[in-house]
């Protein structure tokens, strides 16, 4: 296990939890430095040597992101923001409640700061994964322009796939898994971070679920992702999407497992007896 529990002081368990911590941030960091690199040398020789220009189904996919990222800021805009900046402190002064979840989940109080600059940084250049990726496969493999044209049976194409609106789908390269890849690990962490915003209320959370749920679908559904998938001739697997949201959603249980058994307790003010309000603290999710 990543968060090696040992018996004896507490800065022993939290010297242990840092140390795994920034090794697995390592190797984040060098894999995701290495693949955008290697990405953004295959645009610019598509922008460079081959004189491509932005194709329309490039441009189109511009709105999934936007309307992905206007979900999110319905689902918990908060929640949003400290995965790509709040988090840090900059300002220098201490938040009433910590916003990163890591942190409770591995222990790490004493280096929040480090923490939260590590997971911002892993969530820039993951959000930037997705992005080159999307932009080379689509560049790579763009649609006909007859075939990007709006039609009365354009969402039933885009549903069952046979508009593949959305370049991850387009050719199994590994620029697609790993474009898949960032999305997930950027829905993952955001519905953990709303959950450990919320305090694992149930009654906060299950409007948001349904929400996020909902959101979520819609947009898989508009991108092809639950078209189902020839993994050889004659053989008709499961789709992209089920194998994301199944991931997703294990990801989800495991951390939400996790980082509820280390928060720690809230706190409310209960009046006494006797007028003085006193604070107790009690299990609210």
């Amino acid at each position: 296990m990543l968060h090696q529990k040992i018996t004896g002081p507490g800065e022993k368990t939290e010297s242990t939890s840092i140390y795994s911590f920034y090794f697995m941030s390592g190797i984040a960091f060098v894999m995701l430095l290495t693949a955008n690199g290697l990405i953004g040398m295959k645009l610019w020789s598509l922008f460079v040597e081959q004189k491509i220009a932005l194709s329309t189904d490039v441009l189109a996919n511009i709105s999934y992101l936007a309307a992905a990222l206007l979900c999110a800021v319905l689902v918990d805009v908060h929640a949003l923001i400290d995965m790509f900046g709040k988090s840090l402190h900059l300002s220098g002064k201490a938040l009433e409640e910590r916003t990163n979840p890591i942190v409770d989940l591995w222990q790490l109080k004493k280096w929040e700061h480090q923490v939260s600059l590590a997971t911002v940084v892993v969530n820039w250049m993951t959000a930037h994964g997705i992005i080159c990726s999307g932009l080379k496969m689509g560049m790579a493999h763009p649609l006909s322009l007859t075939s990007a044209t709006m039609s009365a049976e354009t969402v039933h194409d885009l549903v069952s796939g046979d508009l593949l609106l959305n370049p991850l789908l387009r050719a199994w390269d590994w620029e697609a898994v790993y474009g898949m890849t960032c999305g997930l690990h950027l829905c993952t962490y955001f519905a953990v971070a709303v959950a450990y915003r919320a305090r694992f209320n149930i009654r906060k959370l299950t409007p948001v679920a349904i929400s996020y749920g909902v959101f979520a679908i819609f947009l898989m559904a508009l991108a092809g992702f639950f078209r189902r998938r020839n993994y050889a001739q004659g053989w008709l697997g499961p789709s992209d999407g089920f194998w994301l949201v199944l991931c997703h959603l294990v990801s989800i249980v495991h951390g939400l497992r996790s980082v509820g058994q280390a928060a720690p307790p809230c706190f409310h003010r209960h009046s006494s007896k006797g007028g003085v309000s006193r604070r107790h603290s009690c299990i609210c999710r």
